[in-house]
C-alpha cells in the first residue's frame, strides 16, 4: 500500500502513514485518532501501577525478614538476652599485656550471673573491686592494699548509680560479639566451643579478636584481643579473658543485693 501523501511504501493494512501521518490509500493528511482524557489517565495508570505481590505474601516476606534479622543478630551475641537466660556461677583470669609492662598484669575474677543480674569480684595484686548489678543500680566497692613497693594507693570507697543494661555491658565479658569465620573451638573448663575468629588489617598493624563460645549455652568461656604492629620488633598487646571453671544452674539471689 502507497500513501498518497508522501508516495512512501506502506506496509499491508496499515492505516496511517508513520512519516507523514498520512492516511493511507487516500490523498487527506489525517492523524491519528486522540485518545480521550479518560482513556489518556488509564493508560497513564496502567504504565505507572506495576502490580506488587498480594498483600498477603508482602506481608510473609516482611516477617520473614524480620526473623531473619533477629536469629542473625542473636547468633553474634548483639542482643540483651542472647545468653541472659542462663545463671551460672564460675571463675575467670584477666591477663594483660602490653609492652610498657615487664610481666603480665593479671585479675582473678569471681563471676555469678542470674538473668541480666551479676556480681563480680575483681582481685589483684594490690586490689580487691566488687560490682554487683541488681537490675537496676550498678554498685561498686574498692579496697585498695599496700603495694610491694610500700606506696599507698588511693582510699578505699562504694559508690551507687543508676544504670542500664547497656550501661553495664562493656561490664559482662562472658557476652562479648562473636565476628568472623566459625570453627570448632578447644576444650575449656571441661566444656566444648565455638571458635569465632575476626583479623581487621590496618596501616599501623593488625587487631584480632578471638572468642571461644560455649557450645551449649552460648556464654563466652575465652576471649583474646590482640593488636599486631607493623613494626616487627615490638610485641604485641594481648588483652585475654579465660575461665577456669563454671557452674550452671541456680544462684544465691543475696549475691545480687545492694553493697
Amino acid at each position: 500500500m502507497i500513501c498518497k501523501q508522501c508516495k512512501a511504501i506502506l506496509p499491508d493494512k496499515s492505516k496511517f502513514c508513520p512519516l507523514c501521518a498520512g492516511v493511507s490509500g487516500s490523498t487527506v493528511n489525517e492523524s491519528p485518532p486522540e485518545h480521550s482524557e479518560e482513556s489518556q489517565s488509564s493508560d497513564k495508570s496502567s504504565i505507572l501501577e506495576i502490580p506488587g505481590p498480594p498483600k498477603k505474601n508482602r506481608l510473609t516476606w516482611i516477617l520473614l525478614a524480620g526473623v531473619a534479622a533477629f536469629l542473625f543478630a542473636k547468633s553474634r551475641g548483639w542482643l540483651p538476652g542472647s545468653s541472659d537466660s542462663v545463671s551460672f556461677s564460675g571463675k575467670w583470669v584477666i591477663s594483660v599485656e602490653a609492652p610498657n609492662l615487664s610481666f603480665p598484669e593479671q585479675t582473678f575474677v569471681n563471676v555469678a550471673v542470674q538473668n541480666n543480674k551479676f556480681s563480680l569480684i575483681k582481685k589483684t595484686a594490690n586490689s580487691e573491686i566488687s560490682e554487683i548489678y541488681d537490675g537496676k543500680t550498678l554498685y561498686t566497692r574498692s579496697v585498695y592494699l599496700i603495694s610491694p613497693q610500700g606506696q599507698n594507693l588511693p582510699p578505699s570507697g562504694s559508690t551507687a548509680q543508676d544504670a542500664s543494661y547497656f550501661d553495664t555491658e562493656p561490664k559482662r565479658f562472658w557476652k562479648k560479639r562473636k565476628l568472623g569465620k566459625k570453627s570448632v573451638g578447644e576444650l575449656i573448663a571441661g566444656h566444648k566451643t565455638v571458635l569465632h575468629e575476626f583479623r581487621d588489617a590496618r596501616p599501623s598493624g593488625e587487631i584480632v579478636n578471638e572468642v571461644w563460645e560455649d557450645a551449649d549455652t552460648g556464654v563466652i568461656l575465652k576471649a583474646v584481643e590482640s593488636a599486631v604492629s607493623s613494626q616487627a620488633s615490638q610485641p604485641p598487646a594481648t588483652t585475654t579473658w579465660e575461665c577456669q571453671e563454671i557452674h550452671y544452674g541456680p544462684v544465691d539471689s543475696s549475691l545480687f543485693s545492694g553493697l
